[in-house]
């Protein structure tokens, strides 16, 4: 995974780069500190859409319990994806139905705990939301594959800043650079529709 500095450096090379956008110099009004934020922004739009997805087995069942507080897992469950009862490790059964609420997971059957045994554990995959980066060389969570949706967002920034800055000034290429902070922003928004998480009732 890159570092939030890495992405920034991506952003400011990509904006820059007179071969790919003939957009050499254009951006020589923004600070990089700006530039990070920019990603930072991103990272907390594209968030509200696509989720990762995270494995944990550190839950240890209690006799006849039926909740369980997942709040303290890391990162925080936002939604139970899959989640299986260990008995043994030949025995694992699919747990069919699994509400998440307040931080808690429950588990039951009319008013009954489901698995009434203590110190065996669960296999849980749940989603989660995206750790949102406070220093440059932070790891960011999202996945290798979608960087470019977060850099389109940040490139889309840029440019709507550089064409407010030539407003007055120069309005053709105030206009251009507005043309072109559409389009990063078109890139972003469909790529992330293409990689949003899709929900769906809880089935084991």
């Amino acid at each position: 995974m890159s570092s939030l500095s890495a992405l920034a450096t991506r952003v400011v090379l990509e904006v820059n780069d007179s071969t790919n956008n003939t957009l050499s110099a254009s951006v020589t009004g923004t600070l990089y500190s700006e530039v990070q934020q920019y990603v930072v922004d991103g990272i907390r739009d594209y968030s509200n859409y696509v989720y990762r997805e995270v494995f944990d087995n550190s839950i240890v069942t209690s006799a006849n319990r039926r909740s369980y507080v997942v709040s303290a897992l890391s990162p925080d469950p936002f939604a139970i994806k899959r989640l299986e009862y260990v008995q043994s490790s030949t025995n694992i059964m699919n747990i069919p139905d699994a509400e998440l609420w307040s931080g808690s997971m429950y588990l039951f059957s009319g008013d009954q705990p489901i698995f009434p045994e203590a110190n065996n554990y669960f296999n849980i995959w749940y989603h989660a939301e995206h750790d949102t980066p406070s220093a440059g060389s932070a790891a960011l969570t999202l996945e290798t594959k979608d960087e470019e949706i977060v850099i389109n967002y940040a490139k889309a920034k840029i440019m709507e800043k550089a064409a407010l800055d030539q407003r007055g000034i120069n309005q053709d290429t105030s206009n251009e650079f507005l043309n072109i902070a559409q389009v990063f922003e078109r890139r972003y928004k469909e790529a992330t529709k293409k990689a949003q998480t899709p929900f769906i009732s809880y089935k084991g």
